[in-house]
């Protein structure tokens, strides 16, 4: 059984800024707080939001921490526009919660840092077990390693190492 979020946005009161990523993520202001939106007509396509609820559920279920996320209603009224300038659709969009922290990049020093070590290892299973491209391919032409994050949502000074994407 998975743990549910804490976190339950109802709706989008402002658009911060739309990203340059595959799923053409918006950065929104919610009613709850600041939030990575993952809206339908994204150029990567409605199965990405789908992908993210499942391997989201999957990643906490295997014991990976993870960020806090919601299902949240778009409507044409929020005015979210994707970093090509096409308006997302209306409709369900999954959006996780803003947290303080930073994209690992390779660097050891933060590894060492991490206060939850043996989830290091699980990632790398969990990524083999789901065949995660988007972290890195099996065929080692794809290398993405900001896409592991450390929350600072940590004791002072250390990380907690985060499934994501």
């Amino acid at each position: 059984m998975t743990t549910p979020s804490a976190w339950h946005p109802t709706e989008v009161r402002r658009v911060v800024r739309p990203l340059a990523t595959g799923a053409e993520t918006v950065i929104v202001e919610t009613d709850s707080g600041t939030g990575y939106l993952k809206a339908m007509g994204n150029c990567g396509g409605e199965h990405i939001l789908a992908c993210e609820w499942v391997a989201t559920q999957l990643a906490r279920w295997f014991g990976l921490p993870t960020f806090d996320f919601a299902l949240i209603e778009v409507r044409d009224e929020d005015g979210i526009v994707f970093y090509g300038g096409t308006p997302a659709r209306p409709g369900p969009a999954f959006i996780t919660r803003k947290e303080r922290g930073q994209s690992w990049g390779t660097r050891r020093r933060q590894l060492q840092r991490v206060v939850n070590q043996d989830d290091i290892t699980r990632l790398v299973v969990f990524d083999t077990w789901t065949r995660n491209w988007d972290r890195y391919s099996a065929d080692g032409k794809r290398q993405n390693y900001d896409n592991v994050f450390l929350s600072e949502e940590a004791p002072p000074g250390q990380f907690l190492l985060k499934a994501m994407d």
